[in-house]
């Protein structure tokens, strides 16, 4: 590879020259959005306990829940 680029040095300047052209091409097409579309992430708790309160539930359980989850 080395013989090959110092006998050729026209080809190897072509070849780098051409991938500066190529690389500058398809920065300019690629596209940026400045404010990306984020996603929060969200996390839904549902706790269902026969005979008591809501409430109770959400104090004793979910609360618990959400605590660990977070």
């Amino acid at each position: 590879m080395t013989r090959f680029a110092l006998k050729n040095p026209i080809a190897i300047l072509m070849a780098c020259i051409a991938s500066l052209v190529v690389g500058s091409v398809s920065l300019q097409r690629m596209p940026v959005d400045l404010f990306p579309d984020l996603g929060i992430p969200a996390v839904i708790v549902g706790t269902l306990v026969p005979g008591v309160g809501v409430k109770d539930v959400e104090k004793t359980i979910t609360y618990r829940f959400e605590k660990y989850i977070s």
